[in-house]
């Protein structure tokens, strides 16, 4: 690097294109870091900056919203008893 900042090879990736990948990187470290739900939420936001002028620079945080949420298992719902929803089974209010 030089003092004036990383050297940019003739023919290479414009500065979008390098922030792009950054920031992707950066989003996610971040949530293998544990912070999914924020990293999910920056992704989000970039994707929605970037989709209509640079929607190839854009699809790059859709994939890193897939990546984010890989790993994610799916919220379990509480049993219910049978006619009282949102009830919990728990056994001894329960007649039979």
């Amino acid at each position: 690097m030089s003092p004036k900042g990383p050297a940019v090879a003739e023919g290479s990736a414009e500065p979008l294109t390098g922030l792009v990948r950054i920031l992707d990187r950066a989003l996610r470290r971040l949530g293998d870091a544990g912070e999914e739900d924020l990293a999910c939420r920056l992704a989000a936001d970039s994707w929605a900056l970037l989709a209509k002028a640079h929607p190839r620079e854009a699809e790059r945080f859709n994939a890193t919203l897939h990546y984010l949420t890989r790993r994610r298992p799916l919220p379990r719902a509480a049993p219910t008893v049978p006619g009282r929803p949102g009830a919990a089974n728990v056994g001894s209010d329960t007649q039979v």
